[in-house]
């Protein structure tokens, strides 16, 4: 018999509780395609057969609302966008590089998605927009 589907998240979920009662509030189960993601209810437990997922993180920048870049090392394989000024989003897959570690997750310039990784760059090009 193999574990429960959604253990990561259960223990992640136990984590939070230790310092936050409304543990809840920072993840959320899938509604289906008319209501997609919302939030879970207290009372929620991990369902087997539906789907959980931490509730995605923002930043501020200039205002803008930015989806929080990657803050640790990514699995070899995993595909990324790196934010660069000069060329846009830049796709990239994860090697586990010095470069990829030190210079792209330490200064928080690595985003999962294409549409964040854009985002990022939208939000730092507004300190030079009128």
């Amino acid at each position: 018999m193999s574990g429960h589907p959604h253990a990561d998240l259960m223990a992640k979920a136990a984590e939070i509780a230790k310092t936050d009662y409304w543990w809840n509030e920072h993840f959320e189960i899938y509604a289906g395609e008319e209501c997609g993601w919302i939030e879970m209810s207290l009372s929620s437990s991990f369902i087997r057969e539906e789907e959980y997922r931490l509730k995605p993180r923002f930043i501020d920048i200039n205002g803008h609302q930015v989806p929080e870049p990657a803050r640790v090392p990514l699995e070899v394989g995993d595909r990324y966008w790196v934010i660069t000024l000069e060329y846009g989003a830049c796709p990239h897959v994860w090697t586990g590089s010095d470069q990829e570690i030190y210079c792209w997750i330490e200064r928080g310039l690595i985003h999962l998605t294409e549409a964040a990784a854009e985002a990022h760059i939208t939000a730092l090009l507004s300190f030079t927009q009128k």
